[in-house]
C-alpha cells in the first residue's frame, strides 16, 4: 500500500515502468491519503486465476497512469473513493473473453480522467457505477458531471458494458 501526504512511487523510467496487481494469484493495492503513484502502465488481474478477485482502491489518492488495464483476462474490482482520482491516457476494463471487472467511482471530488475507453466485449463482464458525487470524464473537453460518465465532442466510449449512473455524450 502506498499512503500518507508527501508519499510517492514513481515507475516511470529505469526498466521496469510497469505496476501489476494480480499477475497471478491475489493482490491489492491500495493509493490513499494524499499519496500520489505515477507509472507507465498499471495492469489488475492480468491473468485468469479461477476464484481470484484483485483490488485496486484509490481512496483520497492519486494514480497516475498511461495505461490502466483492469481485469484483462482475470477479475478486478477499482474503487475510487473520497476525493480519489485516477489519471490515465487510455483505460480499459474486462477485455478479453471470460474477464470481469468493474470500476466505481464514489464520493465528492472522486474522478477517472481518461482520454479513451473501452468497456467490456460481448463476451465479458464489465460495470461502471458513479455515484454520490462521483464522475469519470472521457476526453480532455469533458468536464467534470458528478454522477456522470461524461463523453467529450472528440472522443470516444466503446464497449459492450454496463454504465450505472448518468451517461453524457457530447457529440460522437
Amino acid at each position: 500500500n502506498v499512503t500518507g501526504a508527501g508519499t510517492t512511487l514513481n515507475t516511470t523510467s529505469g526498466q521496469y515502468q510497469e505496476i501489476a496487481v494480480g499477475f497471478d494469484g491475489t493482490a491489492a493495492l491500495t493509493i490513499a491519503d494524499q499519496a500520489v503513484v505515477t507509472t507507465t502502465n498499471m495492469d489488475v488481474a492480468v491473468n485468469f486465476d479461477a476464484g481470484v478477485t484483485d483490488t485496486l482502491v484509490v481512496n483520497d489518492g492519486t494514480l497516475n497512469s498511461q495505461y490502466l488495464n483492469v481485469a484483462d483476462a482475470g477479475t478486478a474490482n477499482v474503487t475510487v473513493e473520497s476525493g480519489g482520482i485516477i489519471n490515465t491516457g487510455f483505460l480499459s476494463i474486462a477485455g478479453q473473453a471470460g474477464s470481469a471487472g468493474s470500476l466505481t467511482v464514489t464520493g465528492a471530488g472522486s474522478v477517472v480522467q481518461t482520454s479513451g475507453l473501452t468497456l467490456g466485449s460481448s463476451q465479458s463482464s464489465a460495470t461502471i457505477a458513479v455515484n454520490n458525487g462521483g464522475a469519470v470524464d472521457i476526453g480532455a473537453d469533458a468536464a467534470t458531471i458528478a454522477n456522470a460518465v461524461h463523453v467529450g465532442a472528440a472522443d470516444t466510449l466503446q464497449g459492450a458494458g454496463v454504465i450505472n449512473g448518468n451517461l453524457v455524450d457530447d457529440g460522437n
